[in-house]
């Protein structure tokens, strides 16, 4: 039974406005921030038991509806995954006493000025508004005033 993760992406999508249909971008990174602590206590107490993966795949599949909530494409995704990780090459990184990474600088081409960076929202996280146009210049609902960081 091998899916794409393309159609994983839309299938779960599908189950999501049907089961929850008044979730929104911001309700289900909430419940993210729930399914990233069930990670959290597998990892600790229990290591590799089985329920490891299905626990990573809730937080996946979370916020994979976020991010389709938020108005994105499964395409679009794929893409700025892409995009960030040749950018993320370029950085130089650095260990934290937690032992997360940070980078240290931007690279001298990393500029935020690349017209096709702009990315077309179809919908606002916060109001819902259709047509919303975020830029590195213009990165706010010009409907409600949600200031998107």
């Amino acid at each position: 039974m091998n899916r794409t993760f393309e159609e994983v992406f839309y299938d779960a999508a599908e189950f999501s406005m049907k089961a929850f249909p008044e979730a929104t971008a911001i309700s289900t990174l909430s419940k993210l921030t729930e399914e990233v602590q069930e990670v959290m206590i597998e990892i600790a107490f229990q290591g590799n038991d089985g329920n490891l993966l299905t626990e990573y795949a809730d937080c996946f599949l979370c916020l994979v509806d976020s991010i389709r909530r938020s108005g994105f494409t499964c395409e679009e995704l794929i893409m700025e995954m892409y995009r960030k990780t040749q950018k993320n090459k370029t950085r130089s990184w650095i260990k934290n006493p937690d032992n997360t990474y940070s980078h240290t600088e931007i690279a001298a081409d990393d500029d935020d000025d690349d017209e096709d960076e702009s990315i077309d929202h179809s919908i606002c996280v916060y109001c819902g508004d259709e047509g919303v146009e975020i830029t590195p210049e213009a990165d706010i609902c010009h409907s409600c005033g949600y200031i998107y960081s």
